[in-house]
């Protein structure tokens, strides 16, 4: 530097020197342009020179966000923490800026993206987050309509309508699963529990043998059906069934027998949810 001629420049009226706190770049020195996304920053990098004329245009390039990171934005400081990215001349349409006479730090921050979550529900409703970041843990709340229960919960990928439950780590009993890195639809489905058998009949066929049928349940998926002597203080499972009817054969002769039909539906974790039976009885 011209000592002589920067001195000079910080006198007063009285020729006495004044400390700016800041020296005078002359023209075509350098001065350090500082880049933060070095190993300890999570998110992204970029590349930039390490020094820069003052006056020259200083290019930031590469900017890769690391994946389901975006840039947020890009600031320059100077060394004393200063946002002086106005100052310089910042061009966030090419990611350019005046190199001034002093050091500058360039700041690059990334965020995470933000995924959207949509819900879809038939016979209840759910409590819901409409965002999540990527590896996320989602949580949603069913809440059943009177005599519904929770049948089955699908996560969807919303921009192709896939399926990708199997790869969101579904817990069926805490009812979460983990965002993806792409926007989802929450499908959330409730089922009625079975309504009452409205017939059943027990009828006798060859000897000593009972076909016992009864009038299809919407909505169920099966049928548990038992059977006991009128002596008898308990059932014994006959069949668990998703037929119509089911036949008994070799009964004791002369004896009266009950037999009970009770149409279920499956919950989300596989449990057989019953609400009504219907019994039927028949001489032997």
């Amino acid at each position: 530097f011209n000592v002589e001629e920067i001195i000079s420049d910080n006198l007063d009226i009285d020729n006495e020197f004044v400390a700016t706190g800041r020296i005078v770049a002359l023209d075509n020195d350098y001065y350090t342009v500082y880049n933060n996304i070095d190993s300890s920053i999570v998110g992204g990098k970029i590349t930039i020179s390490d020094k820069a004329y003052v006056g020259d245009t200083v290019k930031i390039s590469d900017i890769t966000p690391n994946a389901y990171y975006k840039l947020s934005s890009i600031k320059i400081f100077d060394l004393e923490g200063n946002d002086v990215t106005a100052s310089v001349s910042y061009n966030s349409s090419d990611n350019t800026f005046k190199m001034p006479n002093y050091p500058v730090k360039v700041v690059a921050n990334f965020e995470k993206i933000n995924y959207s979550i949509k819900g879809n529900v038939v016979g209840g409703n759910i409590s819901l987050v409409d965002k999540a970041n990527y590896g996320d843990i989602v949580s949603i709340k069913p809440v059943a309509n009177k005599y519904y229960i929770l049948k089955s919960i699908q996560i969807l990928d919303a921009d192709t309508n896939k399926d990708i439950t199997s790869t969101v780590s579904l817990n069926k009993s805490k009812y979460t699963f983990v965002m993806p890195g792409k926007n989802v639809i929450v499908n959330v489905k409730f089922v009625k529990l079975t309504g009452p058998v409205s017939s059943a009949t027990t009828k006798l066929y060859g000897y000593d043998d009972v076909v016992f049928s009864w009038s299809k349940v919407s909505g169920a998926d099966g049928y548990l059906v038992y059977y006991k002597k009128s002596t008898s203080s308990s059932y014994t499972l006959l069949a668990n069934t998703k037929s119509l009817y089911v036949k008994r054969a070799n009964l004791t002769d002369g004896t009266k027998y009950y037999f009970k039909v009770v149409p279920y539906v499956i919950d989300i974790n596989g449990k057989k949810r019953v609400n009504y039976y219907k019994v039927s009885s028949i001489y032997t």
